[in-house]
């Protein structure tokens, strides 16, 4: 699909269409969590698909890895990940609120939806996928709003799960820096500038001297 394409109204559709009431739907329940819970949620507009589809095509998985979702929020990203053929049985979606959790649930009902801490990851994931060894991270957390100690405890989980291997995509609207995170390594970036705020899509693996926990 085009990349501007989300940019153009519909015109074979009314403005009350189904797609524009799952966007108005979807961006009043991201809003509504975002004031009761703003540190966590980040912004006031869940990904655009340009971002999403960004993010799934950068991501990387084979018959063995499962995915994790982190922060998925009204499943932007989750559409454009099984879009690209992410096998549904093999998708975590890791969503801290309620509201959010449960609108997941009834959306994709053939994906897993877990609401929980990322600061939890490696627990979440044992319960969930125990046989799970092989991961790639998806991550739409607001690391630059976390408290820094949630944040630091975020990425050690992350961290330990993709030391045997894995990647992790993460997106920032931090466009211009270019810090690296303590126990990673960037393997590659793309900037997304038709999103509000634009954002620029990171994929790390874990350090070498990262050992399993």
């Amino acid at each position: 699909m085009n990349s501007l394409a989300y940019l153009r109204a519909p015109t074979s559709r009314p403005l009350g269409g189904p797609g524009w009431w799952r966007f108005f739907r979807d961006w009043w329940l991201f809003l509504r969590e975002g004031w009761s819970d703003p540190r966590s949620i980040g912004s006031v507009m869940p990904s655009s698909p340009v971002l999403a589809r960004r993010m799934a095509a950068m991501t990387i998985w084979d018959e063995r890895t499962w995915i994790l979702e982190l922060g998925a929020g009204t499943g932007v990203v989750t559409q454009a990940l099984l879009a690209r053929g992410a096998p549904a049985q093999r998708l975590l979606a890791i969503e801290r609120s309620e509201a959010l959790a449960v609108h997941l649930r009834r959306r994709f009902p053939q994906v897993r939806v877990v609401c929980g801490d990322a600061a939890s990851l490696r627990r979440l994931v044992q319960k969930a996928a125990p046989r799970a060894h092989r991961f790639a991270v998806v991550s739409s957390l607001p690391f630059r709003s976390l408290p820094p100690p949630v944040g630091e405890a975020i990425r050690a989980e992350i961290a330990a799960l993709l030391a045997t291997g894995g990647q992790w995509t993460q997106f920032t609207y931090a466009v211009t820096r270019r810090e690296v995170p303590a126990g990673f390594i960037r393997q590659s970036s793309s900037k997304v500038w038709i999103n509000v705020p634009p954002a620029r899509v990171d994929v790390f693996a874990a350090h070498p001297t990262v050992h399993p926990a």
